[in-house]
């Protein structure tokens, strides 16, 4: 057990498109990178940070991209570690000297062992706590009931928790998050379009751009779905109910300028991809981005809803929560009351929790802040001493439920 808390915990919430950082007790994270790692032919070491990764002055000095999850969804705990030790750096933490909060999905709990390795052989913390990522959601809100709905870059989760403890035997998941959605608007933009969107590159001088045999597939691809993401977010819009595709179809398209000075006309797809959440076969079966066996988000909600204990049912409906970078997608929230409002009975009440888009998009980490700053959770350290007599796997089972 540890229960020093004279020096402040730092708390870490690494998802799979940014990664946030802090002291526990502030507001909002002090450090948010993107999550993933550069790294450059003949460098000492890795490039990473918003300002590392877009400040490339010439060709051949564009770094190599390493996503923090494989094409397999496994970790590259080499990008897990470059990512906390960017962060110690950027807050002149020293990680021995302070207590470690991190987050995981409760559908990524077995890596929960690696995680106690890294930081206690690697960091050598002298305690480490891993909390459910919808646990920290739902205390961000100052609640310790509610369905949350966690609409993030590589996924989508659903998981009731109530009374501080996340229902992972009723939790849903779908591989429809806000990457899944990005490939798709690329690939309509290319096929209705013909555009291939082309990432920001540094001009120095008049004339065309020259080849860039030096970036890689990875990097390249992760500066196109930045331009996508921005596209995304400045027209996408959720339908107020099921997708009309005659009157989307009809509806006066939007410009949105390129960075290599394009403008693409976006018309229906402005709504298109947003059902994609709601009804991911709604664009076809022949997509190759998005898997369409997935289930919309109100139809995970209702699962996770119908599989939770009777008695927390009702609760859970007046508590529910949209979070995670995607859900700040307009329309999104009056969409989901009304999916939900048509499956469940009339005698129960939908009420959405209204957050700030702020809220949304760091709700994890805010919820993480709170929890390691409470005096009753001290108590719950998982200390080097522990890890060292007991092992990781059986902590892992015991301590982190």
């Amino acid at each position: 057990m540890y229960c020093g808390d004279e020096v402040g915990a730092f708390v870490g919430d690494v998802g799979s498109l940014s990664s946030k950082f802090g002291y526990a007790g502030e507001d909002t994270p002090n450090c948010i990178v993107p999550s993933i790692v550069g790294s450059k032919p003949n460098a000492p070491r890795s490039v990473l940070g918003q300002s590392a990764l877009f400040a490339a002055r010439g060709i051949d000095a564009l770094p190599q991209a390493i996503s923090l999850v494989d094409d397999k969804n496994a970790y590259d705990w080499d990008v897990v570690e470059t990512l906390w030790t960017h962060a110690f750096e950027q807050l002149h933490a020293n990680p021995s000297e302070h207590a470690i909060l991190a987050s995981l999905s409760p559908f990524d709990m077995a890596v929960a062992p690696k995680y106690m390795e890294l930081m206690f052989e690697t960091f050598r913390a002298p305690a480490f706590f891993v909390a459910k990522d919808a646990v920290l959601n739902a205390f961000s809100f100052g609640k310790s009931t509610a369905l949350v709905a966690d609409v993030g870059a590589g996924s989508t989760r659903v998981v009731p928790v109530v009374d501080g403890f996340a229902l992972h035997g009723s939790a849903q998941r779908s591989v429809v998050g806000g990457e899944a959605l990005g490939l798709q608007l690329q690939k309509m933009l290319l096929d209705k379009h013909k555009v291939e969107i082309q990432p920001c590159v540094r001009k120095y001088g008049d004339g065309d751009v020259p080849a860039a045999p030096a970036m890689s597939d990875a990097y390249l691809q992760f500066r196109r779905l930045e331009v996508v993401r921005d596209l995304k977010e400045s027209l996408c819009l959720m339908p107020e109910t099921t997708l009309n595709e005659e009157l989307a179809e009809s509806t006066p398209a939007d410009p949105y300028e390129l960075p290599d000075g394009q403008v693409v006309l976006v018309g229906s797809e402005r709504f298109k991809i947003p059902e994609k959440l709601m009804h991911p076969d709604v664009i076809g079966a022949d997509s190759t981005t998005v898997a369409t066996s997935s289930k919309g988000l109100h139809r995970m909600l209702y699962s996770a809803l119908q599989s939770s204990d009777v008695d927390v049912r009702r609760e859970l409906l007046n508590n529910l929560i949209l979070c995670g970078g995607g859900s700040a997608l307009p329309g999104l929230t009056e969409r989901v009351h009304w999916e939900m409002s048509q499956l469940v009975p009339s005698s129960l009440k939908v009420r959405i929790t209204q957050m700030t888009p702020v809220e949304r998009k760091f709700s994890t980490w805010i919820g993480g802040s709170i929890l390691a700053s409470l005096g009753s959770f001290q108590q719950l350290w998982v200390s080097k001493r522990e890890y060292e007599e007991r092992g990781g796997d059986h902590l892992a089972s015991s301590r982190f439920l």
